[in-house]
């Protein structure tokens, strides 16, 4: 028998090669897009700018329902479409620095409903995989995703249209059942292509899962748009660096201002430290081995607790840091101190290994040790393969429910934090007890309060369970909340 050979593929097996705006030109009105990113990295944002250029010139596509899993940095992704009205019903996971859909919540402009990032993923799995009748999971219950509750409502449009979410029982277990994702295209992004339209992560710092995303949208007759940095039209990729078939994809789109609009995160635009090589390996890359300073624990209330969270950190513990204090302190305090090494640390976007970044570059890390998809990650987590979870915490209530996703009128999401937080052995949450004008120091061993903040984290109920410290207890996880004062640690005795 003979083996084809792939240089003679047929040509309907290879995507077009179109522009941005002729890609776009693909999308109907009413359509349903889902798309890859966590802030910046893995954002198709040539598709995006094309997205808003083609509606403020013709007023089409509208009426879109936009589906998402982790959030984006402001001005970019849904919060570059948000102000432009174009948007009418959104799924999305987070939304903590998209200023501009914020307020489109706030005001009532579009259908908000807020899924955990790693059920958004694991439901476009479900339907990749043609399941019909959506994902069942335990994740959410109890919270506000639960239907007894807000049923992942962000806000009243989103509640009179209906909650997406069922309370179901299996085998005596209250399970949520998420209503299936039907994507008509795809906005997904790959490092480059070969002459058959096969995509290559590449540089890419993060795998967001653009394979699945794809198959979600394909498997039902939609269209696939793969944003690339360069197309290498003289090669056909060996295998083993082939991220997505380029049959799975109907058109590639060369990035038209890469430095910008595909860059690897927003502090790099390539840097070969970001997967952990010396010299890029790739070719078309143009990459800078920039020197970089680790990141230094900061000074203040934000340090201390950074420091005493990471003491809860044992040598072996496989353990993931949340935005904000978290992922801005602990693993600078655990590198300080010469523990970052011996224990595993991960983080949701589908890093092991390295010195985590913060800000909008959260999600990356600087020569990280693994790199695996971000559905591989919660797979991890749901599985209860996390030792500790250390997170932030807005609000905090006389029942240990912890809000994080919507507070002061804010719809920010829950992210990843309900997929991480029910199913780590141990967590640890991280706070100042009050915000908004606190000023604090540490003289002579003690700690002194200057000035009190205006806002109390502590309240009698928070607005949104986005923790449940009962359900904890009954799992027999250990809690702690760290604060620049004391340590709070959940009991059955004392609350």
């Amino acid at each position: 028998m003979s083996i084809p050979n792939p240089k003679m593929q047929h040509k309907s097996f290879i995507p077009a090669r179109l522009t941005a705006r002729e890609a776009i030109d693909t999308i109907p009105d009413g359509a349903t897009i889902v798309v890859s990113g966590f802030s910046v990295m893995g954002l198709a944002r040539s598709l995006h700018r094309a997205l808003v250029e083609r509606f403020l010139e013709t007023g089409s596509p509208c009426d879109l329902t936009y589906i998402h899993a982790a959030g984006f940095a402001p001005g970019t992704g849904l919060d570059e479409l948000a102000p432009h009205g174009m948007v009418r019903k959104v799924i999305g996971g987070h939304w903590g620095v998209m200023p501009a859909f914020r307020q489109e919540i706030a005001d009532e402009k579009v259908e908000a409903h807020n899924w955990p990032q790693g059920i958004v993923i694991g439901a476009l799995r479900a339907a990749a995989g043609g399941e019909k009748n959506g994902l069942r999971s335990r994740i959410g219950v109890g919270t506000f995703i639960d239907p007894r509750q807000d049923g992942g409502c962000a806000n009243q449009r989103a509640r009179d249209a209906g909650t997406l979410i069922r309370l179901v029982e299996q085998d005596g277990e209250e399970l949520l059942n998420y209503a299936p994702l039907q994507p008509d295209a795809a906005l997904i992004r790959g490092w480059s292509a070969d002459k058959l339209g096969n995509v290559s992560l590449g540089m890419e710092p993060l795998n967001l899962s653009s394979d699945i995303i794809a198959m979600a949208a394909r498997n039902r007759g939609g269209k696939v748009l793969c944003q690339v940095r360069y197309i290498e039209e003289d090669i056909v990729y060996p295998s083993h660096q082939v991220a997505i078939p380029g049959f799975m994809i109907d058109a590639l789109v060369v990035a038209e201002n890469p430095e910008t609009e595909h860059r690897q995160c927003d502090m790099f635009d390539i840097n070969p430290a970001m997967v952990n090589e010396t010299v890029s390996k790739t070719a078309g890359d143009k990459s800078t081995s920039e020197a970089v300073d680790a990141p230094c624990v900061p000074d203040g209330p934000r340090g201390w607790i950074g420091r005493r969270a990471a003491q809860e950190i044992n040598d072996g513990d496989v353990f993931n840091l949340g935005i904000g204090i978290p992922g801005d302190t602990v693993s600078a305090a655990l590198q300080g101190s010469g523990k970052l090494g011996r224990a595993v640390s991960t983080i949701e976007s589908g890093l092991f290994g390295g010195i985590a970044l913060g800000g909008i570059n959260f999600g990356c890390a600087l020569y990280p040790s693994a790199r695996v998809d971000q559905l591989t990650m919660f797979d991890l987590y749901h599985g209860g393969g996390l030792d500790v979870a250390v997170m932030g915490a807005a609000q905090i209530d006389e029942d240990w429910n912890i809000n994080v996703s919507q507070f002061d009128g804010r719809a920010v999401g829950c992210g990843g934090f309900i997929d991480i937080t029910q199913s780590a052995r141990r967590v640890v949450f991280c706070t100042t007890l009050t915000v908004g004008g606190v000023d604090t120091c540490f003289e002579d061993g003690q700690v002194r309060i200057a000035q009190e903040g205006r806002h109390r984290k502590f309240v009698q109920r928070v607005g949104q369970i986005t923790f449940n410290g009962r359900r904890a207890l009954e799992s027999g996880q250990k809690v702690l909340l760290v604060t620049e004062r004391c340590v709070f640690e959940l009991s059955e005795q004392d609350g």
